[in-house]
């Protein structure tokens, strides 16, 4: 199987699906605040809400579906999550109210999990010596979505509106499910070949593994400091004292920033992962992220925004290629795609109760209180990283 042309079409695809998903993420405190809510409180409250909605129905289905994705191939869970990712995107359009929209956002939780389906394909069907640059370069399109999406997005919502961009993004996330099920191409296995396990068998595997479990601690914590600070960006932008008139376009020309350093970093140290690196690169990356956080907490000037947003993603570009590549590691080939789908629940808890707890606090202490937050969970990285070290386990 030609695995190097699969991970090219799975790296468009991906690119393409990240795009339009990340281009709603400019716009949505300000879209709530369109559907009603009348405070900055109210505002950061339903902002959390609407941004940890899709990951209620999806932490519990990621499991799920990596463990239907050993039985019947991850093509097919990959382009079950693409269409149903651009069909709740096109439902936001009829949105009238942020309950509304939460309910929206739960269904695409519910019937998308793109990434983790891609994660999963790209694990199982490239050489394992090679793992650790396959799952660097599907982050890299993680990444470089976010280059292109949340600018393009902040644009087309100042130009066409809001509810415009949903259906852009929908229709742009549809395609990418064509480009999946037309060219791309899937290893069979023989019944012999490919040993299934149950939800249950991986899960005990999961957790009896302390590498693993650590790991998907990690990815937890990681995930944490990135969606704390999600909900409340936009809102963060615009205490600068910026014209509202371009408000999504300015957060989403910042996010982009990140995302493009992200992807550099990521496929720049991809391959380092593969030659026994990951510990170390992990330990440095953290450290790179809780301090940029931190500086981002004093800044008060857009200009000023820009550097620490560099190094920030230079930083977060590759904690996730390291965190997975422990786990890839340390999992029998056959069965990567089940523990990577429990492993990617870690990720959506995360996802779950970081808009949450953003929600939450900023209403209360400010909306720049998430991102002493996010600094102190990815302090917590370098600690569980650097245990490792103390003990002289290798990942």
């Amino acid at each position: 199987m030609n695995w190097k042309r699969n991970l090219i079409i799975l790296w468009f695809s991906q690119f393409f699906a990240m795009s339009a998903l990340s281009a709603v993420v400019p716009f949505l405190p300000l879209f709530i605040r369109d559907l009603g809510a009348k405070t900055l409180e109210e505002t950061a409250y339903w902002s959390g809400l609407v941004f940890a909605a899709p990951f209620l129905a999806s932490f519990f289905l990621s499991p799920v579906w990596g463990n239907l994705g050993d039985k019947y191939g991850q093509k097919l869970m990959t382009v079950r999550a693409v269409f149903g990712l651009s069909l709740s995107l096109l439902l936001m359009w009829f949105a009238t109210s942020p309950i509304e929209l939460v309910f929206y956002r739960i269904l695409q939780g519910a019937m998308s999990g793109f990434y983790p389906a891609a994660i999963a394909l790209a694990a199982v069907n490239t050489p394992k010596e090679k793992t650790g640059f396959a799952l660097g370069m599907v982050q890299s399109a993680n990444t470089s979505g976010n280059i292109v999406g949340p600018l393009l997005g902040g644009f087309l919502a100042d130009i066409t509106g809001f509810r415009m961009t949903f259906v852009i993004s929908g229709i742009v996330v549809g395609f990418t499910g064509f480009l999946v099920l037309y060219f791309l191409t899937e290893e069979k296995r023989s019944k012999e070949d490919k040993p299934r396990f149950s939800l249950m068998e991986n899960l005990n595997f999961t957790f009896s593994s302390k590498t693993i479990l650590n790991a998907g601690i990690m990815m937890l914590i990681a995930t944490l400091g990135i969606s704390v600070i999600r909900p409340v960006f936009v809102l963060y932008i615009e205490s600068f004292g910026y014209t509202k008139n371009y408000l999504p376009t300015v957060a989403g020309g910042i996010l982009s920033l990140v995302g493009l350093f992200s992807a550099i970093s990521s496929f720049k140290f991809s391959k380092g992962l593969d030659r026994g690196k990951t510990q170390r690169t992990l330990i440095v990356a953290a450290g790179i992220v809780s301090s940029m956080y931190l500086v981002q907490f004093f800044i008060h000037d857009l200009y000023l925004l820009i550097p620490a947003s560099v190094v920030l993603g230079l930083g977060a570009g590759v904690i996730f290629p390291s965190v997975y590549s422990i786990i890839s590691k340390s999992t029998p080939h056959e069965r990567q795609a089940g523990i990577l789908g429990i492993a990617s629940s870690f990720q959506t808890m995360g996802n779950l109760l970081g808009p949450v707890i953003s929600g939450s606090i900023s209403g209360v202490l400010g909306i720049r209180t998430p991102f002493i937050v996010a600094s102190a969970f990815s302090l917590v990285i370098v600690f569980l990283a650097g245990r490792k070290t103390k003990h002289k386990q290798n990942f």
